[in-house]
């Protein structure tokens, strides 16, 4: 059963026109899971991962965790943004949903 791995900003399109597709629910999660941590990288924080790596990576790790996602793998974890300190900061919302497109081997 093919997933769809998507992050973008609540209420806005996804950020990529053509989101990566995997054979299971949980190659999507960590997929999320790695992209949020390169994220986090990235900023000056040299702190602990945040409580959003924490889930993204619980979920990459045991399906069906926390109740937040369905019995096919499919949720939304949100958290805020990397590196942002504003008073106006939407975060990112980390979806997976099981989708009728084949993954590309290539």
């Amino acid at each position: 059963m093919p997933y769809v791995a998507t992050m973008n900003t609540p209420g806005y399109s996804p950020w990529q026109d053509d989101p990566p597709i995997f054979d299971s629910a949980l190659d999507a999660w960590r997929y999320l899971r790695d992209e949020r941590k390169r994220a986090e990288e990235d900023t000056d924080d040299d702190g602990p991962y945040s409580d959003t790596v924490t889930t993204l990576d619980t979920l990459s790790l045991l399906h069906g965790s926390y109740g937040l996602v369905n019995e096919r793998g499919e949720g939304t974890v949100y958290g805020d943004t990397p590196g942002y300190n504003g008073d106006h900061d939407l975060g990112i919302a980390y979806c997976v949903s099981w989708t009728d497109e084949t993954p590309d081997t290539d």
